[in-house]
């Protein structure tokens, strides 16, 4: 039953994703924006900053506030020809679809593993963390845990359950 529920879950978790976009797109117009410039968390990128309300937060990025990602030139690009409107709807509803979801299953980790592990298979990450990795061709079926860095340079783990073209 250990593997079995992050499992379970990554599926949960799965679902919710796909009707993220409707979440995020009912939830944004209500979202609460600063009066002033700040910069994200890696103290850079100043733009006026916002959160979901409590209601939504789920939907939200843990380490990013709106309109996040401003660390990836697209996303500087999109904010500024669309504004935050739009960027923080690609930002939650397409590119980190219910990251805060997702959070809410996460476990700490002390484990760096952002890649694919070399061999596929099962991969014991340590600290009760695994991932097993099976290529179909070109599609790599991945379930277990996927580490995530936080800006307070912490690490945590989710449950996942996915398939990527590799």
């Amino acid at each position: 039953m250990i593997r079995a529920t992050p499992v379970l879950q990554a599926l949960l978790i799965l679902v919710v994703s796909l009707f993220a976009p409707l979440f995020v797109l009912l939830a944004l117009p209500f979202a609460k924006w600063d009066d002033a410039e700040t910069p994200g968390s890696y103290g850079l990128w100043p733009t006026v900053r916002g959160d979901l309300p409590g209601w939504a937060r789920w939907l939200e990025t843990p380490d990013e506030r709106l309109p996040g990602g401003l660390y990836e030139p697209t996303l500087r690009d999109m904010l500024a020809t669309h504004g935050k409107f739009i960027t923080s709807l690609y930002w939650l509803g397409l590119r980190n679809r219910a990251h805060g979801f997702a959070a809410l299953f996460a476990k700490p980790a002390t484990v760096v593993q952002f890649n694919l592990p070399q061999s596929l298979g099962f991969t014991d990450l340590g600290d009760g963390l695994w991932l097993y990795v099976k290529r179909f061709g070109p599609l790599v079926f991945m379930c277990g845990y996927r580490v995530y860095a936080l800006p307070d340079h912490t690490f945590t783990a989710v449950p996942c359950c996915t398939a990527k073209l590799r």
